[in-house]
């Protein structure tokens, strides 16, 4: 599956690791890089720009991947209220 879209992820981190999950099952930064607002861009480029038609219908997914990807950086804080006060 990878071979299949290469060039649409060019930007962001996503390599066989991920997709092959079975062998690093218990790698959080994994399930981190791949439940990212980058991994729902592409799946939103490849949906609406290019009209691939493995990512017809992956809004769902990409709204996930953001909220989650959201959900993480909420709850990946050092402070409450942050270096900036």
């Amino acid at each position: 599956m990878l071979n299949i879209i290469h060039y649409s992820l060019i930007g962001n981190k996503l390599s066989d690791r991920h997709i092959n999950y079975r062998e690093n099952v218990q790698r959080a930064s994994l399930a981190i890089q791949t439940l990212s607002n980058s991994v729902a861009d592409v799946m939103t480029m490849q949906e609406e720009h290019y009209k691939n038609p493995m990512f017809k219908g992956c809004a769902g997914t990409a709204l996930f991947c953001t909220m989650m990807n959201n959900a993480y950086e909420i709850l990946n804080v050092r402070s409450l209220f942050g270096d900036w006060l």
